[in-house]
Parts: structure tokens; sequence; C-alpha cells
């Protein structure tokens, strides 16, 4: 089992933020534990995630 806090996603979305100014910020290969993490706080529609 994965787990992904709070403090986590918000890193996530730092790091989103910085690479918008620099480039671009992708997250490949991502567990699908982790997955449903994102798709149930909404982060699937804000972060760039490739299979």
């Amino acid at each position: 089992m994965v787990c992904l806090a709070s403090a986590g996603l918000r890193i996530l979305l730092i790091a989103q933020k910085l690479m918008r100014k620099q480039g671009e910020f992708k997250l490949r290969h991502v567990n699908s534990d982790i997955m449903e993490v994102f798709a149930l706080t909404g982060f699937t529609n804000i972060l760039n995630i490739e299979d």
C-alpha cells in the first residue's frame, strides 16, 4: 500500500508552479493507489499526468 499525505500534495503543487515558470512539469508512471488519491482530490485536473 502506498500513502500520500497532504504535505506531499502541497509539494507537488509548489513544484508545478515553479516549473510552469521554467518549463514543464509531468508525472509519469504513477502508481494506481496514488492515481486514486489524485482523482479523489481533483489533482487529475490540475497536474500533467502521463502513463
